[in-house]
């Protein structure tokens, strides 16, 4: 008998923040988009590590 087990969500790459090309990487438009894709990947990166903690977790026998 096959049990069907509930999904998680994998999460879906975030759209990061455009730099402009036509300006200095430290000028300050350009930091402020380097730390919200810092940002957005850090939160992309938690979840990843949710979503492969649900799915090991699934394989394990309760007690």
């Amino acid at each position: 008998m096959a049990v069907q087990l509930p999904t998680y969500p994998t999460p879906t790459a975030p759209e990061l923040a455009q730099l402009d090309p036509g300006k200095p990487l430290d000028s300050p438009g350009n930091v402020e988009a380097l730390l919200e894709r810092d940002d957005s990947m850090r939160r992309y990166i938690d979840a990843l590590k949710t979503s492969l903690r649900y799915y090991e977790q699934r394989g394990k026998p309760h007690d």
